[in-house]
């Protein structure tokens, strides 16, 4: 989905989003207050907030709780108080600024997770000798500096059974080393 909508030009997903949040208006007259649609607006909403960011998504939650308003007086919809349409309309903005904050960093969340799984599947040039990686910049670094940088991972020092006798090897015995647990 990410793909489909960044791919999609920013025209032309601002023009789904608010002409799509009008036309759910529109279709809320019609169906009175009775029936709610806040589903179809948020999915407007997030749309907004996925191909264009979170200011035009706030944008679209602002149009969508207009809109809304104007459908449900318009529809007949009588209150003992108009504050209670007031009301109303401060918690569907505040619903659909939840929806825009939470698409917002699902998104975010997404592309780091992307970006780190390209990291991942890339090829890396290791030295054969030192193992130090070259990183985009061609400069060679640890591999516990790469991680770090490139996949916010800490290394810890081990040693591993087969070094710890050969750095080792007078000071410990072999059935010590393979017995031993982490």
């Amino acid at each position: 989905m990410l793909a489909l909508v960044s791919s999609t030009p920013k025209p032309l997903s601002a023009a789904v989003s608010f002409l799509g949040i009008i036309l759910v208006g529109v279709l809320d007259f019609f169906t009175g207050f009775d029936v709610s649609l806040s589903v179809f607006y948020a999915v407007l909403v997030i749309l907004a907030v996925w191909s264009l960011g979170r200011g035009a998504g706030t944008a679209a939650a602002l149009l969508a709780v207009t809109v809304w308003s104007l459908a449900d007086y318009l529809s007949g919809h009588t209150y003992a108080t108009q504050w209670i349409l007031l009301w109303n309309a401060v918690v569907r903005f505040s619903f659909f600024m939840l929806v825009v904050f939470g698409a917002y960093y699902s998104k975010h969340h997404l592309e780091l997770t992307t970006a780190r799984a390209e990291a991942l599947e890339q090829v890396l040039p290791v030295c054969g000798c030192c193992k130090k990686i070259a990183d985009e910049h061609g400069a060679w670094v640890d591999v516990e500096t790469y991680l770090s940088e490139h996949l916010s991972t800490r290394a810890s020092m081990k040693l591993c059974p087969d070094c710890a006798r050969k750095v080792y090897i007078d000071k410990v015995s072999p059935n010590s080393v393979a017995t031993a647990k982490p």
